[in-house]
C-alpha cells in the first residue's frame, strides 16, 4: 500500500525535478481520467438510470451521445491503465470526441447573446467562452500526451493507427453533433 501511495504522490506532485517519464505520463493520465470517470458516474447516475428505465425503442442519436461517455470513458481508462492497445485507442477516441464537441460548443456560443428575458437568462445561463477554451486545452493537452512517440511505443501504436484513430473519431463526432448545429 505504501508503494502505491508513494507512486501516486510522486505522479501528481506539482514540483518535478525533471521532465516526466513515459511511465509518469501514463500513470498521471490514468489517475486523472479515473477520477473524472468516478465523478461523472456519481454525478450522472440518476439520469442514466432514468434513461434506461424508459422505452428503449424511442431512443435516437441524442441518447447515444449522452450514453457514449458512460461506456467509453470507464472502459478506456481501465484498459489504458492496464497498458492495453485498445485502451490507448479508446482513450484517444474519447479525448478527440470531447475536444471536437467542445470546439463545436465554442463556435456555437461565440456570438450568442442573452435573450433579454431575465427569467429565461437566469434559468439557462450562458457558459463563458473561457470555460470552453480551458476545457479544449485540457483535452488537447492529454491528446498531445497520448500521441507522443514514447507513449505510443509503450502501447505498440504505429503512426498510421494513431492518425486513423483521431481521423475516425473526428468524423464520427461530426456525424453525431452535426444535426445539432445545422438543423
Amino acid at each position: 500500500m505504501k508503494e502505491v501511495f508513494t507512486g501516486v504522490f510522486k505522479t501528481i506532485h506539482p514540483i518535478q525535478e525533471s521532465s516526466p517519464s513515459t511511465e509518469k505520463l501514463i500513470r498521471l493520465t490514468t489517475i486523472v481520467f479515473g477520477v473524472i470517470t468516478i465523478a461523472k458516474l456519481f454525478k450522472e447516475m440518476g439520469f442514466v438510470l432514468y434513461l434506461l428505465s424508459g422505452d428503449l425503442g424511442s431512443w435516437d442519436l441524442s441518447v447515444l451521445e449522452v450514453l457514449l461517455p458512460f461506456i467509453l470513458l470507464p472502459s478506456a481508462t481501465l484498459l489504458f491503465g492496464l497498458r492495453k492497445k485498445i485502451g490507448w485507442i479508446l482513450l484517444t477516441s474519447y479525448l478527440t470526441y470531447s475536444a471536437v464537441s467542445t470546439l463545436g460548443l465554442l463556435f456555437l456560443n461565440w456570438n450568442s447573446e442573452p435573450s433579454g428575458i431575465p427569467a429565461l437568462d437566469s434559468l439557462f445561463p450562458q457558459t463563458s467562452l473561457i470555460t470552453y477554451i480551458v476545457v479544449l486545452l485540457f483535452y488537447g493537452g492529454f491528446i498531445s500526451i497520448l500521441i507522443k512517440s514514447e507513449v505510443k511505443n509503450s502501447y505498440n501504436i504505429e503512426s498510421m493507427i494513431s492518425l486513423k484513430t483521431i481521423g475516425f473519431s473526428v468524423v464520427a463526432t461530426l456525424f453525431i453533433i452535426w444535426p445539432y448545429f445545422f438543423t
